[in-house]
C-alpha cells in the first residue's frame, strides 16, 4: 500500500499573498454589495436576483479563496498536479461570473496559470475570464457594448502578460541557479580530479625516487648480513653507503611531506644529465658493474631530463633488485630533432632481492604516454631491455 505524499508546507510569500487577497476580495464584496444596490435601484424588478447575488457574494468569493491557494501550488514536475490546478483556476475564475468577491482570487489565478507558460492553459483560462467578466458586468449593466469588451479583453491581455513576465523571470532565476549548482558541481570535480592527480604524481615520485634508495639499502645490508669474508674497511664502506642512502632517502620523503602539508614553491635544482652519472656511480657502488653512454647534444630541457633521469634510475633499480651483480649498459642518446632514446639492458638470471611490485615500469609507461613519449620494457633474447624516447619538447 502506497503511502500517502505529504503535502508541502506554505512559504511566508505564499501566505501573505493569499492574506492580501483574502483582504482584497473582503474590500471587493463591499464594492460588489454597493452595485448591486445602486442596479436594484435601477431596475427594482430584478431586485430578488440582486439580493440573492448580494446573499451569495461573500460564499463564493471564500470558496474562489480556496481554490486560489490550489492554484498556487506548483510542481513543475507533476503534470497531474498541475492539471489540478489548472481546473482550480477555472473553478475561481467561474465563480467571478456571479460574484465580485471572486474577481481578486480569479485575476491571481489567471495570473499564476500564465506563469506556467503553457499556451493552451493561458487560452483556456483567458477565454473562461472573458466570459465571466463579461457576464458579471452584464448582471449589473444589460446593455454590453462593444468598448466594454474590447476593455475587458485588453485588461485580461494585460494580465497574462504579467504571468508571462513573472514565469519568464522566475524560470531565467530557476536556470541561473541551475547552472550556478552545475558550475559548483563541475569545480568540485576539477578540484577532485586535480587532488587525485596530484596524489598519483606523489605517489609516483615516491615509488620513483624511494625505490631506488631502498634498493641499494636493502643490497648493501644483505652483503653486511651474508658475507663472512668482508674485512673491517669494506663493512665501513657499506655502512656508509647504507646511511648515506637512506639519509638521501629521508630527506626526499621529508619533501614529498613537506609538498603535502604546505605545497611550497618548488626550490630543487633544475636536474642536469650529471645526475645520470650519479645514479651510476651509486649502482657501481653496490657491486653491480654499470656502462653509461652519454650522447646527448645539447643539453636537453630540464623537463626532459628529468624523464630522462626518472627511466634511468626505475631501470637501475629494477635490474639491482633482479639481478644483483650482474652488468648493466645505459645508453642515452639523441638531439633536438630526434628527441632523448634511452636503452638500458641487463642479463636476465641470477639472484633476486624481491620485493618489487612491477608498479615501477607501469608508472614510466604513464608518465611517458602523458607527455608523448614512448615506453617498452621485456625480456629480449636473455637479457632484459628497457627502450624509453622522450621528445625533445615536453
Amino acid at each position: 500500500m502506497n503511502e500517502p505524499s505529504a503535502r508541502p508546507v506554505p512559504g511566508p510569500r505564499r501566505i501573505t499573498l493569499v492574506a492580501l487577497v483574502t483582504v482584497l476580495s473582503a474590500v471587493a464584496t463591499f464594492v460588489s454589495w454597493g452595485l448591486l444596490a445602486e442596479a436594484s435601484a435601477a431596475h427594482p424588478e430584478r431586485e430578488p436576483l440582486f439580493l440573492t447575488l448580494a446573499a451569495l457574494d461573500p460564499i463564493l468569493g471564500i470558496a474562489a479563496i480556496v481554490l486560489f491557494t490550489r492554484v498556487l501550488r506548483r510542481e513543475d514536475d507533476d503534470d497531474a498536479r498541475e492539471r489540478r490546478a489548472v481546473r482550480a483556476a477555472v473553478g475561481a475564475i467561474a465563480l467571478a461570473a456571479i460574484s465580485g468577491a471572486a474577481l481578486v482570487p480569479a485575476v491571481g489565478s489567471l495570473i499564476s496559470i500564465a506563469g506556467r507558460r503553457r499556451w493552451p492553459w493561458i487560452g483556456l483560462t483567458s477565454t473562461v475570464m472573458l466570459v465571466a467578466a463579461a457576464v458579471n458586468l452584464w448582471l449589473t449593466q444589460p446593455a454590453l457594448a462593444v468598448v466594454d469588451v474590447l476593455l475587458m479583453m485588453g485588461l485580461i491581455a494585460f494580465l497574462v502578460l504579467i504571468g508571462l513576465y513573472r514565469g519568464s523571470r522566475r524560470d531565467l532565476v530557476r536556470s541561473l541557479r541551475q547552472e550556478a549548482d552545475a558550475a559548483r558541481a563541475g569545480q568540485e570535480a576539477l578540484a577532485a580530479r586535480a587532488r587525485q592527480a596530484e596524489r598519483t604524481r606523489i605517489a609516483r615520485e615516491m615509488h620513483d625516487s624511494l625505490s631506488h634508495h631502498l634498493a641499494l639499502i636493502s643490497l648493501h645490508a644483505g652483503a653486511l648480513e651474508y658475507r663472512e669474508d668482508l674485512d673491517a674497511t669494506r663493512a665501513r664502506q657499506s655502512a656508509a653507503v647504507i646511511r648515506g642512502t637512506a639519509e638521501a632517502a629521508a630527506n626526499e620523503l621529508r619533501a614529498v611531506l613537506t609538498v603535502l602539508r604546505d605545497d611550497p614553491a618548488d626550490t630543487t635544482p633544475a636536474p642536469s644529465l650529471d645526475r645520470l652519472e650519479t645514479l651510476a656511480d651509486d649502482v657501481r657502488a653496490t657491486g653491480t658493474p654499470v656502462a653509461l653512454s652519454l650522447a646527448v647534444t645539447p643539453e636537453p630541457p630540464a623537463a626532459v631530463t628529468a624523464h630522462v633521469a626518472r627511466v634511468v634510475q626505475e631501470a637501475l633499480t629494477n635490474a639491482v633488485r633482479h639481478a644483483p651483480g650482474q652488468g648493466v649498459d645505459v645508453v642515452v642518446a639523441g638531439t633536438p630533432g630526434d628527441g632523448v632514446r634511452v636503452t638500458v639492458t641487463n642479463p636476465v638470471g641470477g639472484g633476486s632481492l624481491g620485493g618489487g611490485t612491477g608498479l615501477g615500469l607501469v608508472g614510466l609507461g604513464e608518465r611517458l604516454s602523458l607527455i608523448g613519449g614512448t615506453f617498452t620494457a621485456g625480456e629480449r633474447s636473455g637479457r632484459f631491455v628497457v627502450e624509453a624516447w622522450v621528445p625533445w619538447e615536453t
